[in-house]
């Protein structure tokens, strides 16, 4: 009850005092900023979709026309650390717009999954691996491209 109070008198004066919220990150003139939107290629693997999606929920999607296309390809490597195995997704992105490619770039990703007797299960721990790492490969993506195109896409 005294918590409560506390929280109300306090949400009260801030209010009163003329406190506005603002972004964390950035300025509050950005705030309103128009989103970066692509369209994307169809994903030819699991692993692309996996990524595709993870992007797709950050990014705007959009089919009209001029809009930059995104397309990513993935490998993925594994290699045995004793009983760990470490899974290496490398994602390969470029933007392209009109045929001229305005973005590329590369990154990677690693997730370990222990190996055991059982074979499902062992095959269940790598599916489960390569997607941790491809989610991690699409948020380090993600990242590029914000950087890449954090005053939005020129013409």
């Amino acid at each position: 009850m005294v918590r409560t109070a506390l929280m109300a008198f306090v949400l009260l004066a801030a209010v009163g005092t003329g406190c506005t919220l603002t972004p964390i990150y950035g300025d509050a003139s950005r705030a309103g900023a128009t989103m970066v939107s692509f369209s994307y290629a169809e994903p030819s693997s699991r692993l692309e979709q996996v990524i595709y999606q993870e992007l797709s929920l950050r990014f705007a999607r959009s089919e009209a026309p001029g809009t930059p296309e995104l397309t990513v390809s993935v490998y993925k490597s594994a290699g045995d650390l004793g009983s760990n195995v470490q899974v290496t997704v490398t994602a390969v992105a470029s933007v392209t717009r009109d045929g001229a490619v305005i973005y590329s770039g590369t990154r990677k990703a690693a997730a370990l999954y222990v190996e055991g007797a059982q074979e499902l299960a062992n095959v269940s721990a790598r599916t489960e691996a390569e997607e941790r790492a491809a989610k991690s490969a699409a948020e380090s993506l993600r990242l590029a491209l914000l950087a890449q195109f954090a005053g939005g896409i020129t013409p």
